[in-house]
């Protein structure tokens, strides 16, 4: 009986053994199984987080970039409306200061998605800003043709007032030279007395000249104004000196703006028909032999001349 119970004994622990075997080797094959299916989930979950990352990555990008495309296209917009300019360059300095923040920011960062947002509203406002510069700019473009179209019209009527003004003036300027008297057959010669001092005689002698007379002959002169006038004589030696009135250079006529001593003078009605005057000058103690010049001046313009020789 002893032999039989140990070989059932034996059979009973060799089972046991068997079974733990088995149940070893199941237990190995599960904790296989379970590393296998952690191994594959922990490559996929890394595979996921590198693909998030990447993509992360190029959002951050794409929004950088996009940034840098509006700083573009909001520095393109160009007008002269000065609210509008300081609203345009706050928005260029706020997406400048985005756009260097970006590459500070973390891929997973809130901020990021922030920016994004902020990117796309500026997109938006940007279109309206764009229709008011286009706005603007059109009405400054109307405004600076309809100013051009002014400028050339009065660019004409100036040139048109210049050319009426030239021939009024022009006008003017032969009505003044017609209506300028004009003298003819003017003589100078010396002349000295009789003893009754009544008898006038014509001398060449320098030193026997008493009086130097000039005589001329006015023209007819429909145009000229008529009326009291005063006829001036300047009498100058070869040296271009003139003998002044009774001594005195005081004594001056107005000639083109200058004030010119005078020799003699000679007051006159005029009345737009010819007549004939003889202006005398009392001679001064130095005249000496030689060519005297004689202007005659007229209503502040030189009317005649001769030339007086003594010998």
């Amino acid at each position: 009986m002893e032999p039989v119970k140990n070989q059932e004994n034996t059979e009973t622990e060799r089972i046991k053994e068997k079974f733990t075997n088995r149940m070893f080797a199941l237990a190995a094959g599960m904790l296989f199984l379970v590393s296998v299916v952690l191994g594959w989930l922990f490559l996929k979950e890394r595979a996921q987080s590198e693909k998030a990352l990447r993509q992360a990555q190029e959002e951050k990008i794409a929004v950088k970039s996009e940034l840098r495309e509006l700083l573009t296209e909001y520095e393109g917009l160009k007008t002269q409306n000065s609210d509008l300019n300081a609203k345009l360059t706050t928005e260029r300095e706020k997406i400048s200061e985005m756009i260097a923040q970006i590459d500070k920011l973390k891929v997973d960062s809130d901020m990021l998605y922030k920016y994004k947002k902020e990117a796309s509203a500026l997109r938006k406002l940007i279109k309206v800003y764009l229709r008011q510069v286009d706005s603007l700019n059109t009405s400054i473009k109307v405004i600076k043709e309809e100013k051009e179209a002014v400028e050339v019209k009065l660019t004409k009527e100036k040139k048109k007032t210049e050319q009426l003004t030239t021939e009024k003036e022009q006008l003017a300027g032969i009505v003044e030279t017609g209506s300028k008297l004009n003298t003819y057959d003017v003589t100078a010669i010396g002349v000295r007395y009789g003893s009754g001092g009544e008898r006038e005689k014509p001398i060449k002698k320098a030193r026997k000249t008493e009086r130097i007379k000039t005589c001329f002959k006015i023209g007819e002169n429909a145009i000229a104004k008529a009326g009291q006038k005063t006829a001036y004589l300047r009498i100058a030696g070869e040296d271009g000196k003139v003998f002044p009135y009774k001594g005195d250079s005081a004594n001056v006529f107005e000639h083109e703006g200058k004030m010119l001593a005078f020799s003699a003078k000679k007051d006159f009605e005029y009345t737009n028909v010819s007549l004939e005057l003889c202006v005398y000058f009392d001679k001064p103690d130095d005249l000496k032999p030689g060519k005297y010049s004689v202007d005659i001046f007229c209503e502040g313009a030189q009317v005649g001349e001769a030339v007086l020789e003594l010998e």
